[in-house]
């Protein structure tokens, strides 16, 4: 089995009670998370579609997502438990998911079956740098799963639980791999999303940017950037309309 080696750089421990993660930057300010700017893109009809089915078959759409972020959350305890070797996190796992009902446990299962499957056939290629690294810009934070040496590549690797590939992992990734070059003056040369299977288990599959076409990760920070811009605006006419809404219910400014 190969020596993995862990950066000394500062981790950010998996946190099982807490739903958010706040990031503050060298000014102490308190900035948006990337997933939270990316929020400005519409939702994709799958998406929709998804939620729609849950209606029609009688189940809570709000349910259905705290489900779902528990299965990840605990999957991604499990990844970085066998990166990482901690035995308190691997005891907060079991702890975890004896308290969960059958279908939630089944489905965390098999995240983590897939996981393992995975790993077994592609740790030889695999030489960890950092687990759940807290990254923070002047404009924006976020947390990384695993940023590693993959065949060779310094890569910078997320863990997904979801039905497929979406193309705002990716935006996520490429402003991950900006902060981090920007901070360790590190070029990251690709990045991945690792899908685990919840529904049947089956080995997870990594999906590279640099395999897609027009997979390129300057031209994803590039549209990250422009989305921080949209974020911006969003933020200040939200509050401009907050700040309206009881003047235009007055019927003041109404002819």
């Amino acid at each position: 089995v190969k020596i993995m080696r862990i950066s000394s750089r500062s981790n950010n421990k998996i946190k099982f009670n807490e739903s958010h993660t706040n990031y503050t930057n060298k000014n102490g300010l308190l900035v948006p998370s990337v997933t939270t700017i990316l929020k400005v893109l519409a939702k994709d009809d799958a998406l929709m579609m998804w939620s729609n089915n849950l209606g029609w078959n009688r189940k809570s759409y709000k349910k259905e997502l705290e489900n779902s972020s528990i299965i990840g959350t605990t999957a991604h305890a499990f990844c970085e438990y066998v990166l990482t070797r901690d035995q308190d996190l691997l005891d907060q796992i079991n702890t975890r998911m004896n308290q969960f009902p059958v279908d939630l446990y089944n489905q965390t299962k098999n995240s983590i079956i897939s996981f393992k499957q995975w790993y077994l056939e592609n740790s030889k290629y695999l030489d960890v740098i950092s687990t759940e690294m807290q990254l923070i810009s002047d404009e924006y934070g976020g947390t990384t799963d695993l940023i590693c040496k993959f065949k060779g590549k310094l890569m910078l690797i997320d863990y997904k639980t979801s039905a497929s590939f979406y193309m705002t992992q990716f935006l996520q990734l490429a402003s991950y791999a900006k902060m981090y070059s920007n901070t360790y003056n590190e070029k990251i040369e690709d990045v991945g999303v690792l899908r685990l299977d919840k529904k049947n288990g089956n080995r997870a599959e990594l999906l590279k940017l640099s395999s897609l076409p027009n997979g390129d990760l300057e031209y994803y920070q590039y549209v990250f950037d422009k989305l921080v811009t949209i974020y911006r605006f969003n933020e200040v006419l939200n509050n401009d309309w907050n700040s309206y809404k009881s003047l235009i219910n007055s019927r003041k400014v109404l002819e």
